[in-house]
């Protein structure tokens, strides 16, 4: 089995509900084996306690975290990660394909 990064983007709301709302989404859309995508996460950890001001800014943090080989997010098997901007939130890590 390999893995794959992913950046998916989710509305704003509670961190929890939408990590689960935009993962149920993956599954349904990917299917529930080996995607490489969001879905492949049962968890997620808050990766910045700040808000970022626009969507495209945080990307460019998780584009920026995913290369730097961040180790709270390089684990296929661990939690995906999570930036707050203001109009939602952007999830990012590693999934095993």
């Amino acid at each position: 089995m390999g893995a794959n990064t992913f950046i998916t983007a989710g509305p704003a709301g509670e961190l929890n509900e939408v990590f689960e709302l935009v993962a149920d989404a993956s599954r349904w859309e990917d299917g529930h084996s080996y995607s490489g995508a969001i879905g492949m996460k049962d968890s997620v950890i808050l990766l910045d306690t700040r808000v970022l001001s626009t969507e495209k800014e945080a990307v460019t943090y998780a584009t920026d975290l995913l290369n730097a080989d961040d180790p709270r997010i390089s684990d296929k098997w661990g939690p995906a990660g999570a930036i707050q901007w203001l109009g939602g939130w952007v999830f990012v890590g590693w999934a095993s394909s």
